[in-house]
């Protein structure tokens, strides 16, 4: 009997929107879902992007052969176009349910919730995908696990430990990070040539010394229990090393990456660097929290731009060698000694100062300094410091000196600590930025504030009226602190003004208030719930945020045509169904206790959707078809457009449970 003949493969040639061709070869047996998975395999895939293949006006679709698609030729010619995920789809497929098989296809990133413990083997990851985040309780074993070659960062949360002997880690992936937790010899593991970080966590204590570390990795981070010796080959294009420890260990004779930029010491190292050959390249090191060790005759390398010290740093500056390209220094809680005799850099542009601090900064040059902070001890005269260029001022908890006379002709930002409560008789013409302290509670009235004011922000304590206050003409933000609880009735808002921020406390009624055609953004806090009958928005309005408590009905109010962003809060739980949405709205978010989903139209021009307690199901949620971003409960599906060809989709937190967690 004479042996069938096999027939020929097809031969089909696909084209896409752009020009690109794509010739495959396929039996007539073939399902469409492998003929999908061998065209996915030879092209790029799109984020966010659903691959679709088609003859004439035959659709290639997973269950059916191409002989039952009715294609007859042994060549055929068709198209291939991508279309955007379908939000609700993906969700579904996540929490189980029979939908499309393809309906992943296009995720970029995965983020599981703190819950997810289940096994991996089994699962299909999508061909697309980019990023993939695993919370605080999983600890499954990789081994079998198929992770996509297009991973680019992979990142473990606390309690994963299992050891990595057989795992194949994608060949592209550019960023590694390890939880707490891990602590696994890492030997018989080959890191990926792409890698660039990689990241491991406070238990971490295994040597590096077998391990080949990539020539493309730039950054390197260990944690507190590490205290091995260092790597002796470093790769050329290694930048950045942080949380090194060495408990006990001196740094004499260790020979560091000749390309390192940045050096970040853990929470336990306190050895002394006389002696110590630090990197010409460097230009940021940091000391961690018990760091206490004279800088006498340290040789700080020239390049050095960053020095940061930790919580219990408190060695005399005085014969310190600095170098003249330091920009930023950051000095620590328990530093408080006295700075005569210290020349610190002229190039200095950035001075931090910690808690204890209180000592006179007027024997110090300081020509170039841009921003000075203190810490919550210092109460020292602020006359005549030596700081001609200084833009940016934050006073800490006790500082209570007079402003009055202070010549700061640079300043642009004021930042007055709790206690602070002598403002007036401050003439900066500079001063864009004012924050007022915790404390400050005076009245306004007849105080002049400098007009050059741009933002204006008042701590917890201010609880004092408006009216008649004469605020700064060319003022744009206004941020009013958790007291402030006053009627906003013939207040004279500058014409300027764009965003208006109330604490928690407001809660005072709005009809009548004459809210400046100029506002974009206006932001209620926690105790906020009047009735909006009668209140006009101005028509320029950009966001708007009600807080918790807010449960008033939004019929008959007529929110603005250039809205974008509307949030509701918490307990908001009134029905949406008659609403005229603005044309332009994109971002919606609804309370924990909103309970109208199924009852409400949601407008086309929606991109981002957040429902906190979604109870209904599936198929009662219309979602609109521009929808880039989806959160319900402890699940989010996001979508966002990366270029002309696909739109990229992702998780970028909590998702597994078959019903959605009531928040």
């Amino acid at each position: 009997m004479a042996a069938a003949h096999s027939r020929p493969p097809w031969r089909l040639k696909l084209r896409g929107l752009d020009g690109t061709e794509l010739c495959l070869q396929a039996a007539p047996e073939m399902l469409g879902r492998e003929l999908l998975r061998l065209a996915r395999s030879q092209l790029p895939a799109k984020p966010g992007g659903v691959l679709h293949l088609s003859f004439g006006s035959a659709q290639v679709v997973p269950n059916k052969t191409l002989q039952q698609l009715g294609l007859d030729k042994i060549d055929s010619s068709g198209c291939f176009t991508y279309t955007r995920v379908n939000l609700l789809d993906a969700w579904l497929a996540l929490q189980g349910f029979k939908v499309n098989a393809e309906a992943l296809e296009g995720v970029t990133e995965l983020s599981f919730n703190r819950e997810f413990r289940r096994p991996l083997q089994g699962l299909t990851f999508p061909g697309s995908l980019r990023n993939l985040t695993f919370s605080v309780e999983f600890n499954q074993r990789l081994q079998g696990v198929d992770l996509p070659e297009s991973l680019q960062s992979l990142t473990f949360g606390h309690c994963f430990n299992q050891p990595l002997d057989g795992v194949t880690l994608p060949k592209f992936l550019r960023s590694l990070t390890f939880g707490e937790t891990f602590d696994q010899c890492l030997q018989a593991v080959e890191l990926p040539r792409s890698l660039q970080s990689l990241k491991f966590g406070e238990s971490f204590s295994q040597s590096l010394h077998d391990l080949s570390l990539p020539k493309s990795l730039e950054s390197l981070t260990l944690g507190g229990r590490f205290n091995d010796r260092l790597h002796d080959a470093w790769p050329d294009r290694f930048h950045w090393l942080s949380s090194i420890p060495w408990l006990g260990r001196s740094l004499l004779g260790v020979s560091l990456p000749s390309s390192l930029k940045s050096l970040t010491f853990g929470v336990e190292f306190n050895q002394s660097l006389q002696g110590v050959t630090l990197p010409g390249s460097l230009q940021s090191l940091t000391f961690g929290f018990f760091f206490n060790q004279s800088l006498l005759g340290v040789d700080l390398p020239n390049a050095l731009q960053s020095l940061a010290f930790g919580v219990e740093f408190n060695q005399s500056l005085q014969g310190v060698s600095w170098p003249q390209s330091l920009v930023r220094l950051t000095l620590g809680f328990a530093f408080n000694q006295s700075l005569e005799g210290v020349a610190l850099p002229r190039s200095l542009e950035s001075l931090t100062f910690g808690d204890s601090f209180n000592q006179s900064l007027h024997i110090v040059d300081l020509p170039s300094l841009r921003s000075l902070t203190f810490g919550d001890s210092f109460s020292q005269s602020l006359n005549n410091l030596p700081v001609p260029s200084l833009e940016s001022l934050s006073l800490g908890a006790k500082c209570n000196q007079k402003l009055k006379g202070v010549t700061l002709p640079s300043l642009q930002s004021l930042t007055l600590g709790s206690e602070f409560i002598q403002f007036r008789g401050v003439a900066w013409p500079c001063l864009q930025s004012l924050t007022l302290g915790d404390a400050f509670n005076q009245s306004l009235s007849g105080m002049a504030l400098p007009s050059s004011l741009r933002f204006l922000t008042f701590g917890f304590a201010f609880n004092q009226k408006l009216r008649g206050v004469a605020l700064p003409s060319g003022l744009q933000s206004l941020t009013l602190g958790s007291r402030f609880d006053q009627s906003l009735q013939e207040v004279q808002f500058p014409t300027t003004l764009q965003r208006l921020s109330f604490g928690d406390s407001f809660n005072k009624p709005l009809q009548g208030v004459a809210f400046p055609n100029s506002l974009q953004s206006l932001t209620f806090g926690w105790k906020f719930n009047r009735s909006l009958e009668g209140v006009k928005l101005p028509g320029s309005l950009q966001s708007l945020v009600f807080g918790g408590r807010f449960n008033q009905s939004l019929q008959g109010l007529i929110l603005p045509s250039s809205l974008r962003t509307l949030t509701l809060g918490q307990h908001f739980n009134n029905s949406l169904q008659d609403i005229s949405w603005p044309p332009e709205l994109q971002n919606l978010t609804l309370g924990k206790f909103f309970n109208y989903m199924t009852q409400m139209q949601l407008p086309d021009s929606l991109q981002s959707l957040t429902i906190f307690s979604y109870t209904g199901t599936a198929q009662q949620l219309t979602l609109p078809g521009n929808l880039l971003l989806l959160r319900i409960a402890a699940f989010t599906v996001s979508a966002e457009e990366v270029d002309d060809f696909g739109w990229e989709l992702g998780w970028p937190s909590n998702w597994h449970r078959v019903e959605p967690e009531v928040v």
